[in-house]
C-alpha cells in the first residue's frame, strides 16, 4: 500500500500521522507493521476500522515542509512496544482538559465537565473524549494522546443547543478556551482567534471570538494541537528532551498538521467508486494554484463565517452551479497524492457545523424517537406549526445569524465532506455526520412519504449524499433513508403518466422560466437536466446497495434521456434541457428542431450535467436501447478523458 506523508510545518518534526487505507487493502495487516520510506523504516500501528477504511498510525520523522512517499508493509517494526504516555503529557492530566468560557458583562462563566471516556486505545494512540456544559452551550472535545509524543492532536466543537431558550439565534460577548497546556489551533488567524496569553492561574487562554452569533444547533469547529511542556521532574534523556522541545516548537509554528494520504484506486472512492481522470499537467497546475490561494488566504482574517473555497455556498438554495456539485470530489488530494489538500478540505467541511444540525437535549444528542412530531425542512425545523407541532422549544425559524442555511433537497450536495471523511479519521466531522443523520431521518419527505415527492433533482441529490455517507461509514441507517427515497420515487414514476411510454420523477407546471410551448401556449414540462442529476444520484445509490426499485428507476430515467436529451439532425447535435409534458405521451409536434415543445441547450452549465447522465444511461442501457451507439458517439466527441478541466472530470467520474 503506497502512501504519502507531508509536514506542513517549516520545522523538522517527529510526530504520528494517520492514514486511512481502503478496508480491502488492509487485509493481512496485524497490529504492528512498518512504513518503508527512502529515509528509513518507520513504525506503523493498525488502528480502528470505519466502514470503507482502516486507520494506520505512522510515526513519521520529517524535515520542515517535507513530503515523503512510502509503502505500508505487514512486517512488525523493531521498535514496536506498548503505549507509553509521554512524561510531559502525563505529569498533570488535568491540564489536558479544556474549559469553555462565556463572557457577559465583564464576567466569564466557565463550563463544567459532565462526561468523559476513552474511545480508542492501541499501542500508538489513546483517543479521549470529554463533554462540558455552560449556559446552554456544549463543549465536546477529542484528544489523541500519542505514544511517546508531547504533542496531542485535538478536535472539538462549541455548540449552542438550549431547549430552554426559545430564541432561534443568540449572540455571546465572548467565547474563550482555557487549558493548562498551550493550544495551537488550525486557521486561527483566518478565524480571528487570539491565543498564547496566560491567566492568573497560569492557564493558557484562547479567545475564540467576540460578539459571536449562533443559530440553534450551530457550533464552532475546532482542531489543532495541544503542546504539553515539561512540568514535573523529568526522567527523559537529553536527546529525548531535545526531540520533545523540537516537536513542540514545530507544532507551535505549524501552518497545519502532519498529514498523510494512502492510495484509493478506482473501485474504492466514494459512492461512484471512481477517481476523476485529469491530465497530469492540468492536475498539477490546479493543485498548486488551489493550495497557494488557500495558503495565502489563511494569512488574512475573515471571521468564522466566511465563505469556504470549496463546497456548497453559505446558502445552498441559490440558483446556479456550486463547487461541491459533481459525481465525486477530493480529486486534488487523492489523484495528486497531495496531503496538504486535506488541510484545505478540513477548513471547508468544518463550515458544516454552522448550518445548525447539532441538536441536544439534557446535554445528550437529541433522540428523534422522543420527538415523533418534530419534522425538518431544508435541514431545520419545518416552518409550519401544523407540520411540525414539536418546535424543540424554539420560535419559528428565522434567518440564521451565522449566514449559513441548511441544505434544501434540490441543492443537497456534500461530496467534499464525504471525500474528507474517506481520508481522515476526524472524530469531529464523523460526529457531525451522526447529527446530520438525525435531521435527515426527520425530514418532511421521509416523515410524510405519501404527500408527494420533490422535484427530480430533489429526489436524486439527497440519495447521492446518503450513498456517499453509506460508502464512508457503512452505517445502515443511511441505507434505510435510501430505500425510503427509492420506494417513494418509484411510486411517483408509476403514478405519473398512467402507464404511458414516458416515465418521469416529476413534471413542472407552466413556468415562464421554462418557455416550452404547445400550440402557442406555455405548457407543463419535464426537466431533462433535473432528471440527469437524479440519474447520477440513483447511480451512486445503485453502486452501494442492492435494490430492485433503484434498478427500475435507473432504467426509466436512462430511457427518458436517451429518447429525448440529444437532438440530432442535419443541422447538428444539440442537447435538450426540457420537453413538454403531455401525461407521459410522446412530445407533441415530434422530436424535431424548431418544435417549441422542446427547449434546446444554449451552452448553459446544465449541459455538463446532461452529458454526465447520458454517459450513465449509455452504460446502463447498452444492448437495450436503439440510441446507445448514436449517443455514445456524441459523448466520445464531447467528453475527453483524461480531461484538462477538473470540474468536468469530476462529473465524468460517474462512469469508470
Amino acid at each position: 500500500m503506497i502512501a504519502t506523508i507531508e509536514n506542513l510545518s517549516p520545522l523538522p518534526r517527529t510526530h504520528w500521522c494517520t492514514l486511512t487505507v481502503p478496508a480491502a487493502d488492509a487485509t493481512g495487516f496485524a497490529g504492528e507493521c512498518t512504513f518503508v520510506t527512502p529515509q528509513g523504516r518507520w513504525r506503523a500501528v493498525r488502528g480502528r476500522a470505519m466502514g470503507a477504511w482502516v486507520a494506520f498510525h505512522v510515526r513519521a520523522d520529517l524535515q520542515g515542509n517535507d513530503k515523503v512517499e512510502g509503502q505500508l508493509v505487514a512486517e512488525p517494526h523493531p521498535d514496536a512496544k506498548p503505549f507509553a504516555m509521554h512524561p510531559w503529557v502525563g505529569d498533570d492530566v488535568l491540564k489536558l482538559v479544556p474549559a469553555l468560557g462565556l463572557q457577559a458583562g465583564g464576567h466569564v462563566s466557565w463550563s463544567q465537565m459532565v462526561d468523559w471516556r476513552l474511545v480508542e486505545n492501541n499501542s500508538a494512540v489513546q483517543r479521549w473524549w470529554i463533554k462540558a456544559v455552560v449556559d446552554g452551550f456544549i463543549l465536546e472535545w477529542w484528544a489523541d494522546v500519542w505514544s511517546d509524543d508531547p504533542v496531542m492532536d485535538v478536535y472539538g466543537k462549541v455548540v449552542w443547543s438550549d431547549r430552554r431558550d426559545s430564541r432561534w439565534n443568540t449572540t455571546v460577548e465572548g467565547a474563550l478556551l482555557r487549558s493548562g497546556e498551550m493550544l495551537s489551533l488550525d486557521f486561527a488567524t483566518r478565524h480571528g482567534m487570539i491565543s498564547g496569553a496566560k491567566d492568573y492561574r497560569g492557564d493558557y487562554i484562547t479567545i475564540l471570538g467576540i460578539n459571536l452569533s449562533f443559530v440553534d444547533g450551530s457550533g464552532l469547529p475546532i482542531s489543532g494541537a495541544m503542546l504539553c511542556f515539561k512540568d514535573a521532574p523529568d526522567l527523559l534523556t537529553d536527546a529525548q528532551v531535545a526531540e520533545g522541545i523540537r516537536n513542540i516548537e514545530a507544532a507551535a509554528m505549524s501552518r497545519g498538521p502532519v498529514l498523510g494520504i494512502a492510495e484509493h484506486d478506482n473501485g474504492h472512492w466514494l459512492a461512484h467508486r471512481n477517481v476523476a481522470n485529469v491530465f497530469p499537467s492540468a492536475l498539477d497546475a490546479a493543485e498548486r494554484a488551489a493550495w497557494n490561494a488557500f495558503h495565502n488566504s489563511l494569512q488574512v482574517t475573515a471571521g468564522w463565517y466566511a465563505q469556504r473555497p470549496i463546497g456548497c455556498s453559505q446558502t445552498p438554495a441559490q440558483t446556479g452551479s456550486q463547487e461541491d456539485f459533481g459525481s465525486t470530489k477530493g480529486t486534488l488530494a487523492i489523484a495528486q497524492m497531495s496531503p496538504r489538500q486535506i488541510y484545505r478540505m478540513r477548513y471547508a467541511v468544518q463550515a458544516e457545523l454552522f448550518r445548525g444540525v447539532h441538536h441536544y437535549e439534557d446535554n445528550l444528542p437529541l433522540n428523534p424517537a422522543r420527538h415523533p412530531n418534530w419534522v425538518t425542512w431544508s435541514g431545520v425545523t419545518h416552518y409550519a406549526l401544523s407540520v411540525s407541532p414539536d418546535r424543540l422549544g424554539k420560535e419559528a425559524p428565522r434567518s440564521p445569524a451565522t449566514g449559513w442555511t441548511g441544505y434544501d433537497d434540490q441543492h443537497r450536495s456534500q461530496n467534499n465532506l464525504a471525500a474528507y471523511l474517506m481520508l481522515q479519521d476526524d472524530p469531529l466531522m464523523h460526529n457531525h455526520l451522526e447529527h446530520q443523520l438525525t435531521v435527515d431521518q426527520r425530514c418532511y419527505r421521509r416523515v410524510f412519504p405519501n404527500n408527494g415527492a420533490d422535484s427530480a433533482r430533489g429526489q436524486g441529490r439527497p440519495i447521492h449524499a446518503w450513498a456517499n455517507f453509506l460508502a464512508v461509514t457503512e452505517n445502515q441507517a443511511w441505507a434505510v433513508l435510501m430505500q425510503a427515497q427509492a420506494t417513494q420515487s418509484e411510486h411517483e414514476m408509476m403514478r405519473l403518466g398512467n402507464g404511458s411510454k414516458m416515465r418521469v420523477l416529476s413534471w413542472i407546471s407552466p413556468d415562464g422560466r421554462v418557455p416550452v410551448m404547445v400550440d402557442g401556449v406555455l405548457a407543463p414540462s419535464v426537466s431533462l437536466w433535473e432528471h440527469s442529476l437524479a440519474l447520477v444520484g440513483f447511480s451512486a445509490a445503485q453502486k452501494r446497495m442492492l435494490n430492485p426499485a433503484i434498478e427500475r428507476i435507473m432504467d426509466y430515467i436512462s430511457t427518458l434521456l436517451l429518447d429525448y436529451a440529444l437532438l440530432k439532425d442535419f443541422s447538428g447535435e444539440t442537447l435538450v434541457t426540457s420537453i413538454a409534458w403531455d401525461d407521459g405521451h410522446d412530445v407533441v409536434g415530434g422530436f424535431v428542431r424548431g418544435n417549441s415543445a422542446l427547449l434546446l441547450d444554449n451552452g448553459s452549465g446544465v449541459g455538463l450535467w446532461i452529458r454526465a447522465a447520458l454517459r450513465v444511461a449509455c452504460e446502463r442501457m447498452r444492448g437495450k436501447h436503439p440510441r446507445v451507439l448514436e449517443v455514445s458517439s456524441y459523448l466520445q466527441r464531447t467528453i475527453h478523458e483524461p480531461d484538462s478541466n477538473l470540474g468536468y472530470a469530476e462529473w465524468w467520474a460517474a462512469v469508470e
